[in-house]
Parts: structure tokens; C-alpha cells; sequence
């Protein structure tokens, strides 16, 4: 009988340790770093500035960056709110770009405990190389009690400059890992569907040529014919105001 107790004993503790390792998880922190879910709005992230906008101009990874433009005794920045587990090393970085000499880039990051109290503020500001992609990176040690975190990203002086590619990783929650990883996951989604987009176009740029002009019209000479109509026409062209050429 003692045996049995022991065996279930020594059962019921093997079976709660993957639960309990499963109960947090390291990971990626930030949503929509990459910025490429962002459309009229910055998806997952806020702020409280003018001159913050997602654009194509330049990207560092995929089709769009956030381009920050200070003004004039004006703030420049976005911010995201996030949960982690504190005690912790979290390991952040950025890219940034910019056009202009003499120009700084960082993070204002803030951790709370459950009390919403302020634990830590760090200020990590860093030089930006002119016309090239930089990336700042830092380990930031999360204190004790912590249990939500808020990174800004911020312009230093005045003029533009552009984030792309932002990362905090750290460990949280297995669920809220999770949660972060399908987000990120909708906005590569939205990347591959960008860059077929794009792929498909070159190719027809490419593929449909009249001497050394492009010309994105399928078939501008009518020489391919399609004949599923029941008749001969045009192949990938169809009379105005109808669906088939037999209904002219």
C-alpha cells in the first residue's frame, strides 16, 4: 500500500513539473515591432505626439518603418504596455534611420508592480549614423515585483528619423507569449501578402513588354486567344458590359 502511495505520489509530481514550467515562457515582449500591421492607426502601439506615421519611404525588414518628425518644443514618441515576470534581464533593440546629422534615438522604459506603483525608469538614448541603418541595442534588468512593463520610442532633437524592427524580449506568461507571437505572426502574414503583391507585379512588368517599355497589360496584341466561350476572343479580355464574349 505504502508503494502505491509513493508511485502516485512520484506520479502526480512528475506530471505538475511541465505544468508548472509551462506556466511561463521567454520570448518576444513587443507587438508589432516590425510596424507592419500598422495602417491609419499604429496597431498595439499609442502615443501622445504629432509627426508619428508608418511609411514606406524606407524599411529596414519588410515594406514600411515609423517615421517620427519633431517639431519645436514638441514631443516626438509611441509607446506600448506589455506583462512580464520581473527579476528578470529583458534584452531590447531597435533600427533606426535618418537622413540627418547629429541625431539620437532611444527608449524611455518603465516597469510597474501589480499595485500599478513605478519600480524603475530607464532612459537609454543613443547615436544615429546618417544614411544607414543603426541598431541600438541594451540589457535592462527588470526589478523584482514587476508585472507590466512600458517602452517609448523616442526622437531626441528635432527632425525625422525612423524606427523599424523593435524588439523586447524577456519572459512573461506562456500565454501572453503566445499571444505576442500571433500578433507578430498576423503582421508577417500581412508581409508575405505585400511581397506577393509586389512579385506578382514585377513579373508582369517584366513578362509584358512592348519594346523596352513596361506595360502591365495582359496580351496588348490580341495574338493569345481563349476559346472556353464556345468562339475564339482575345485571351484575358472581355466586351464592356458583359461577362462573356458568346453574349454580344
Amino acid at each position: 500500500m505504502k508503494r502505491l502511495a509513493l508511485l502516485l505520489a512520484l506520479i502526480m509530481m512528475l506530471c505538475t513539473i511541465p505544468a508548472m514550467a509551462a506556466d511561463t515562457a521567454y520570448g518576444e515582449l513587443v507587438a508589432n515591432g516590425d510596424m507592419e500591421l500598422c495602417e491609419t492607426s499604429m496597431d498595439s502601439w499609442t502615443g501622445y505626439s504629432t509627426g508619428v506615421s508608418k511609411t514606406a519611404y524606407v524599411a529596414h525588414g519588410g515594406t514600411v518603418s515609423t517615421k517620427f518628425t519633431k517639431a519645436e518644443g514638441k514631443s516626438s514618441l509611441i509607446q506600448q504596455k506589455g506583462e512580464l515576470i520581473g527579476g528578470k534581464d529583458v534584452e531590447v533593440s531597435s533600427w533606426i534611420y535618418t537622413e540627418e546629422p547629429d541625431k539620437t534615438a532611444g527608449w524611455r522604459i518603465d516597469f510597474w508592480d501589480a499595485n500599478k506603483e513605478n519600480l524603475k525608469t530607464e532612459f537609454l538614448m543613443f547615436p544615429v549614423e546618417k544614411d544607414k541603418w543603426t541598431q541600438i541595442s541594451a540589457t535592462v534588468s527588470s526589478p523584482e515585483g514587476a508585472v507590466t512593463f512600458q517602452i517609448q520610442l523616442r526622437n531626441g532633437e528635432e527632425g525625422t528619423l525612423y524606427f523599424d524592427d523593435v524588439s523586447m524580449k524577456g519572459e512573461a506568461s506562456f500565454a501572453r507569449i503566445g499571444e505576442v507571437e500571433a500578433m507578430n505572426k498576423q503582421g508577417m502574414e500581412v508581409l508575405r501578402h505585400s511581397q506577393e503583391l509586389y512579385d506578382a507585379y514585377v513579373a508582369k512588368s517584366e513578362n509584358a513588354t512592348l519594346g523596352d517599355n513596361p506595360n502591365l497589360i495582359g496580351n496588348p496584341g490580341f495574338e493569345e486567344v481563349d476559346e472556353s466561350d464556345g468562339i475564339e476572343f482575345p485571351k484575358g479580355w472581355r466586351p464592356f458590359g458583359r461577362s462573356k464574349w458568346g453574349e454580344i
